[in-house]
């Protein structure tokens, strides 16, 4: 059959005046909402999908931002020096993500109890993402490889899936309270099967 293409390109500027974050307060029962100033962001998005045949799908994606505060006063320290976020990066925004994947298909002839067998893999990356205004925690650029078989037949269909398959160790969240800081750390490698039964 045809080779099928689509391709998408899209770049962006942002300008956020009184921009707020949610930060802990210092008894760390609770958050609250402070101005954090100004900020800039801007960056550019690209995907790739093709349907080679019938059988084969592939497909990109890619995004950078640039996310920066262009003036953040952040009060002051105990020993009352002032504190100045004005030029780091905005914490919880990832400079580069992607994503690139492809699926292959077998399709049988209809007598057949199978009707298809699918197999696919994945791969999505994110990073560097900050985690504070300081821009003293970070999670550097992380990928993850992942991928399915699908089993259709009249009927069912039956999924086995796996995710993280190189089991890769990265951290998914973190904040500041009480003076230590927290971390979630990413799942492990995980394996499931998903079963559907169609009326």
């Amino acid at each position: 059959g045809d080779v099928y293409k689509r391709q998408d390109l899209a770049a962006f500027y942002m300008d956020t005046h009184d921009q707020q974050i949610a930060k802990f307060v210092n008894s760390g029962l609770g958050r609250m909402m402070v101005n954090a100033g100004s900020s800039e962001s801007y960056g550019v998005e690209a995907s790739f999908l093709a349907s080679i045949n019938k059988n084969l799908n592939m497909n990109v994606s890619y995004g950078y931002t640039h996310s920066t505060f262009k003036k953040y006063d952040g009060g002051t320290t105990s020993s009352e020096e002032q504190i100045d976020y004005s030029g780091n990066y905005v914490p919880f925004v990832p400079r580069h993500t992607m994503n690139a994947g492809a699926n292959y298909s077998f399709f049988f002839d209809k007598s057949n109890w199978m009707q298809s067998l699918t197999l696919g893999m994945s791969y999505t990356g994110a990073g560097k993402i900050y985690w504070t205004e300081k821009n003293n925690v970070s999670q550097s650029f992380y990928g993850t490889l992942n991928g399915r078989i699908s089993l259709q037949t009249k009927a069912l269909q039956i999924d086995v899936w796996g995710r993280n398959l190189t089991n890769k160790d990265y951290t998914t969240f973190y904040f500041e309270t009480m003076h230590r800081g927290f971390e979630q750390k990413s799942r492990p490698l995980q394996l499931g099967v998903d079963i559907r039964y169609h009326f």
